[in-house]
């Protein structure tokens, strides 16, 4: 089924106006570069205030190509270039949620599994693993979830939200340091 591309059009612009007046985007790790019919280009930033974890995450294109029949693509992309990224060089987008401890880990301290939202097809191409974007609607994994079921109004602010939260505002909670001593060279 192929939607009629004036309506597609129509619900684009409705989107994009949308997100421009979103004021947690502004200044808060979503930059919307360009909104060309059916494309949106967003690059993620970070918002830390530590200027050596501030830069830019990825890019993004965000293809609403027989919206709303189909659900909007997300493309991972290099910000500068746009040209694709491979699997191995995107941000995960790890979603922390909080567990209980574990037979023999310590009590009263927080601890956290992390999942990755962003997932690969064949040929290392990643894909935001989430209802209401192609990719997700299309792995064979989630063949019997119906995009309709997941349709909703503002669905380029519901994606962005969700790359902001747990690839902008999540910077410092991915930062990993893994001390090593160097033998002296005599």
């Amino acid at each position: 089924m192929i939607a009629d591309p004036s309506v597609s059009r129509r619900k684009f612009e409705r989107e994009v106006a949308a997100a421009l007046a979103h004021k947690p985007f502004l200044g808060q790790g979503i930059w919307i570069l360009r909104a060309e019919y059916p494309v949106v280009f967003a690059a993620i930033i970070t918002t830390q205030k530590m200027p050596l974890l501030r830069g830019v995450l990825c890019g993004v294109h965000i293809d609403f190509t027989d919206y709303d029949v189909r659900p909007p693509s997300v493309k991972f992309v290099d910000p500068f270039t746009e040209l694709p990224l491979n699997f191995a060089e995107c941000w995960k987008f790890y979603r922390f949620t909080q567990r209980a401890p574990q037979p023999g880990e310590p009590t009263g301290l927080p601890y956290f599994d992390a999942t990755p939202m962003l997932q690969q097809f064949d040929m290392n191409k990643p894909f935001l693993c989430l209802q209401g974007i192609r990719e997700y609607h299309e792995a064979s994994a989630h063949t019997g979830d119906s995009w309709f079921l997941h349709r909703r109004k503002n669905m380029l602010i519901h994606i962005l939200t969700i790359l902001q939260k747990y690839g902008s505002n999540s910077v410092g909670h991915q930062i990993q340091l893994v001390p090593t001593l160097a033998a002296a060279i005599t």
